[in-house]
């Protein structure tokens, strides 16, 4: 099994992962969103193709090895960019 395979088979635990944690900064969206803590809501509301990208795949990993906050923050912050689906503007404004 390739480890994108593997890492997909892990996709349910990984929504299922809601963590209370807050993310190093509050991420905005480009749909008015903001994700402010770890997994969740925007994660498990991801279609299909999203999820088995590689970048999202990477954001589970750490969520599933509970990793540092700055880490799990980082990753999904280039999960939104590589999507094009962080609100740059917003941060900045």
């Amino acid at each position: 099994m390739c480890e994108c395979a593997a890492a997909l088979s892990l996709w349910p635990s990984c929504v299922l992962r809601i963590s209370p944690k807050k993310l190093s900064s509050p991420l905005p969206t480009k749909d008015g969103g903001t994700l402010r803590t770890i997994g969740g809501e925007y994660i498990a509301a991801m279609g299909k193709e999203r999820e088995e990208r590689p970048h999202w795949q990477n954001v589970c990993k750490l969520i599933l090895e509970e990793s540092e906050v700055v880490a799990v923050s980082w990753q999904l912050r280039l999960a939104l960019l590589k999507d094009a689906k962080l609100d740059v503007a917003a941060r900045h404004a």
